[in-house]
């Protein structure tokens, strides 16, 4: 069985582009764009690991790795942020 992984991220296109990617390696991917519906989906949805972006409205990553560690859950999580990216 696949693993299924939680990306979240206000950006639709860094999400998109995250789901392609984690698919075509045989991922199971859930998507959100932001904390708020992070939380929502781990209360009823099983999830193996977390990509999750810090910067993002009404509840950012930290707050999120706060609830996920907060409820003792022991899941993989990447976080990432892209303050101070350089856009062209």
């Amino acid at each position: 069985m696949a693993k299924r992984i939680l990306v979240v991220d206000d950006d639709s296109d860094i999400v998109m582009a995250m789901e392609a990617a984690f698919k075509a390696w045989g991922f199971e991917v859930e998507t959100v764009l932001n904390g708020i519906e992070a939380t929502e989906v781990l209360q009823c949805t099983p999830v193996d690991g977390m990509i999750l972006g810090t910067n993002m409205p009404y509840m950012d990553g930290y707050e999120v790795v706060r609830y996920i560690r907060g409820t003792n859950r022991e899941m993989p999580l990447i976080v990432y942020s892209t303050r101070g990216a350089c856009s062209a």
